[in-house]
């Protein structure tokens, strides 16, 4: 039972992520360091979950400089 309870609690909480203003995330320890990027690419009129600001700016990272 305690089992059961304890996977049921855990999959909610994955399913559940919090969200977050661009200013929150700009000014958070999390992106300090990456706090002039998150001001270029994200929206202000729009909220991220921590796991979408993490993919954006992988997906920034990775893109090719063009000459």
């Amino acid at each position: 039972m305690a089992r059961r309870k304890a996977e049921a609690v855990t999959e909610t909480a994955e399913k559940t992520e919090h969200t977050f203003t661009k200013a929150l995330l700009a000014g958070s320890k999390r992106f300090s360091a990456r706090r002039d990027l998150l001001n270029a690419i994200l929206k202000n009129d729009r909220q991220y979950t921590i796991s979408e600001v993490e993919e954006l700016v992988e997906e920034f990272m990775k893109g090719k400089v063009s000459e």
